[in-house]
């Protein structure tokens, strides 16, 4: 059961089916099926791929007052002129409206942009920061009320730094009018993701690095460890492997 601060879970198995209540389902442009982090996954192959999730109302601004995004990620290099998009809900590629999470090639990390009316703003994640090829999840945190915020970036459940690339002026301008794609440019197919990504969400809150660090253990079974086998009960209930004194 997700909680209604869920606005998209996206598991990105066959069916793209929303598991929040918002039923932001997927409409797939090319990407197939893999093994991914978290049973099934979908690759984009640095072309043209791309999954639509349209433009509902409970995703259209959801860093307004504040929300966070994550992915799954495994990118075969950086995409499609070296800035392959994870997500993008924007109106160009330097986004005077709207929001882009995406790879960064020249620094080897994240880049986080948001569109305001007077300038947009724009953060890198620490460069090398991410990898080629293995599997790594991504988070971003950001509140875009206010020009003085900025995005904390988490890789692996753990907060990474960053540097301004470009100061943010004025309002943040909303993305509503463009559909969120998922490993492309929301305007067009030349920023297409190369690789796999795998379970994506959207919350309108702002996590904390506790939370984020929990829900990076929870996807790779760390909340979970084993012990030996254990055999069927032997006298007085007592397991066979077991002892009572």
């Amino acid at each position: 059961v997700w909680s209604n601060d869920f606005l998209l879970v996206q598991h990105l198995n066959d069916d793209l089916l929303d598991s929040s209540t918002n039923h932001n389902d997927g409409l797939n442009s090319g990407s197939t099926s893999i093994p991914g982090q978290v049973a099934a996954g979908q690759m984009f192959d640095g072309i043209d791929d791309f999954i639509d999730i349209g433009s509902d109302t409970s995703i259209d601004d959801v860093f307004s007052g504040g929300g966070t995004v994550s992915a799954w990620i495994n990118p075969s290099t950086w995409g499609e002129s070296s800035w392959g998009r994870i997500f993008d809900k924007s109106d160009a590629l330097l986004p005077g409206a709207g929001w882009a999470l995406e790879l960064s090639g020249p620094t080897q990390s994240l880049l986080f942009q948001q569109g305001f009316d007077g300038g947009v703003g724009s953060w890198l994640a620490e460069g090398g920061s991410m990898n080629l090829s293995t599997w790594q999840q991504v988070t971003v945190t950001y509140d875009s009320s206010s020009a003085a915020n900025v995005p904390i970036f988490y890789v692996n459940g753990i907060e990474v730094g960053r540097s301004v690339d470009a100061t943010p002026v004025g309002v943040a301008v909303s993305g509503a009018d463009y559909n969120l794609r998922i490993g492309n440019f929301s305007s067009d197919t030349t920023r297409t993701f190369n690789g796999g990504i795998d379970d994506v969400s959207i919350s309108g809150a702002v996590r904390s690095e506790d939370w984020v660090r929990a829900q990076f253990l929870n996807t790779t079974s760390a909340f979970v460890s084993f012990g030996g086998e254990e055999t069927v009960p032997g006298i007085n209930g007592v397991l066979v492997n077991d002892s009572d004194a």
